[in-house]
């Protein structure tokens, strides 16, 4: 039951937050019909019960055995008291038990959050006490690591706790499913509670809980639909992870309004992928740029093996035109690029042009009924060309963080998301990223925390002060460059035996290393970060420093 202690339950628990002036903007213009997304999305595999909806190594499952799972897990929890506003956690790759937990816990009317299982024993101890999961599902090993180490000594409810192929503590999903009765109570699910917490990087130390609301995720799921035409016909090869907003919002939500057809992977490998491309006939593909150059680049890429595919939409990091041309020109399909994040998943998409370069250098137009404004510091609008704040708004927006405390910084007085990202707008009402005022790197679509990873460097006893700042690199898009003061030696390898030991995910090692005498300050005391940023990328890690050492994270 909630706690009425914890502001966190409640905030879950109650009426999400959404500015009254745009939630009745968007009930007038009929797409937020206030329908509970579980029932939605139940009456979909009902009416598509005998067509295909995933395909996961040698499980091929259509709506209506999904549906039958679904229903199985969800009387399961239901017996272990999972009620309406409870949280239920995984922390698995893009498997096909990560969509039947997320819907079995729609169903119930629970709040599913989704944990990228990249992280660990650092951010998971943060993250599973502010979501306070009823009900969590890990691996029980997945890419040499095993959850029993990770989880020990995190002080968590051993009963509450489930392995997924495999078991943990004796207790598994197999198990669940294996002694559910199947019969489902009914269960009146509110559409204005949230549905759905992802944890977000962002430019804080501690990851920031993100609250979509049911209305949201149906509208994103429609607008996701109409942007590429996707019918019941398409095919998609999903390489985003299930616990990324993009994974989740193309793999979870838009199957159930479409019909598409969603083929997984749960360890991206070119050649494998290619395979299953020609074998199941991909249609659809969205991927981060590095993901599609890697299939440009495997020995196994021919013409027949992608001639099946009429659309590659790229996005979840920075996107070249000359990556989105070359895209278009190899695969002989249409591609797009588009801009979104976890508060606002699908932002702008660009138009489904057969002639790449007439968009190429643009993030793209806004989609669905999403609008954009750019801003100067004032919150003025800028003239077009040049450059000012993002803010955005649109059905499919959040609802607000977990903590509240940090949504009146987020949000401008009629209602406006600050994004913190930096864009353009050219005469067509289109929208050119030009860089972030959050201090973030972006790392093959992983949002890394500066302020996070310097924090725990800063404990090191070599290290009197440092900075982290993103170095662009073509392959992955940026990679964490650790700038540092120190009197000791201090070596790349230090650095890295460091963090490991302090459990943060490899993802977020920076993988290099500047040592200085000083760091460039302001008048006030802050660190230049900007002049760091600017010298690294436009002269290389080697000027103006001592030591330069580099480092490939494992992805």
């Amino acid at each position: 039951m909630t706690d009425p202690a914890n502001p966190a339950q409640l905030r879950r628990h109650y009426e999400i937050r959404s500015d009254p002036r745009w939630a009745a903007k968007w009930r007038q213009e009929g797409v937020w019909q206030d329908h509970p997304i579980g029932s939605e999305f139940a009456r979909f595999c009902l009416a598509h019960r005998t067509e295909l909806l995933l395909v996961d190594g040698s499980h091929r499952l259509t709506f209506g055995d999904f549906d039958h799972l679904v229903t199985t897990l969800a009387s399961a929890l239901q017996a272990r008291d999972i009620e309406p506003g409870d949280t239920v956690a995984f922390q698995l790759p893009s498997w096909w038990e990560a969509l039947v937990i997320t819907h079995a816990a729609f169903r119930l009317g629970a709040v599913i959050t989704p944990i990228a299982p990249n992280l660990r024993a650092h951010e998971l101890s943060y993250i599973l006490q502010a979501a306070s999961p009823k009900a969590s599902f890990f691996p029980e090993h997945f890419r040499g690591a095993r959850w029993s180490e990770i989880l020990s000594g995190l002080g968590l409810d051993e009963t509450r706790i489930f392995g997924v192929r495999g078991s943990l503590g004796g207790q598994s999903l197999d198990a669940l499913l294996d002694h559910a009765s199947g019969r489902l109570e009914e269960v009146v699910v509110d559409p204005l509670t949230a549905a759905l917490l992802l944890f977000t990087s962002g430019s804080t130390s501690s990851p920031k809980g993100v609250l979509h609301g049911h209305n949201g995720l149906l509208a994103e799921a429609y607008s996701l639909q109409g942007t590429h035409e996707i019918t019941g016909h398409d095919v998609m090869l999903m390489p985003y992870p299930i616990t990324h907003i993009g994974g989740f919002s193309y793999g979870a939500l838009l199957p159930f309004v479409s019909g598409l057809t969603v083929v997984l992977l749960d360890i991206w490998e070119p050649t494998t992928a290619l395979a299953l491309m020609e074998q199941e006939g991909v249609t659809f593909l969205s991927a981060v740029p590095t993901v599609i150059d890697s299939l440009l680049a495997s020995e196994a890429f021919r013409p027949k093996a992608v001639d099946s595919v009429r659309l590659i939409t790229m996005g979840g990091t920075r996107v070249t035109g000359a990556s989105v041309i070359d895209a278009a020109r190899d695969f002989g399909c249409v591609c797009k690029r588009g801009y979104g994040m976890t508060e606002m998943p699908t932002f702008t998409s660009t138009p489904a042009d057969p002639d790449p370069s007439r968009w190429a250098a643009s993030d793209g137009l806004p989609t669905g009924l999403s609008q954009i404004r750019v801003v100067d510091d004032d919150g003025h609008a800028v003239p077009v060309g040049q450059s000012g704040e993002i803010l955005a708004q649109g059905p499919e927006l959040f609802v607000g963080y977990l903590d509240p405390g940090l949504d009146e910084e987020a949000f401008t007085n009629d209602g406006w998301f600050r994004t913190g990202d930096l864009g353009t707008l050219d005469h067509r009402g289109a929208v050119r990223i030009d860089g972030r005022k959050k201090d973030i790197i972006i790392r093959n679509g992983e949002n890394i925390s500066a302020s996070e990873v310097e924090e725990l460097l800063l404990g090191h006893p070599a290290v009197h002060d440092v900075a982290v700042v993103a170095v662009s690199d073509p392959d992955v898009g940026e990679r964490a460059c650790a700038v540092v003061v120190s009197a000791d030696t201090f070596t790349l390898r230090d650095m890295t035996q460091f963090l490991e030991e302090a459990a943060l995910a490899r993802f977020k090692h920076p993988e290099l290393l500047v040592l200085r005498d000083e760091l460039p300050m302001t008048p006030n005391g802050k660190i230049r970060k900007d002049l760091l940023r600017s010298e690294l990328n436009s002269k290389g890690a080697e000027s103006g420093t001592s030591t330069v050492a580099t480092a490939h994270a494992a992805d």
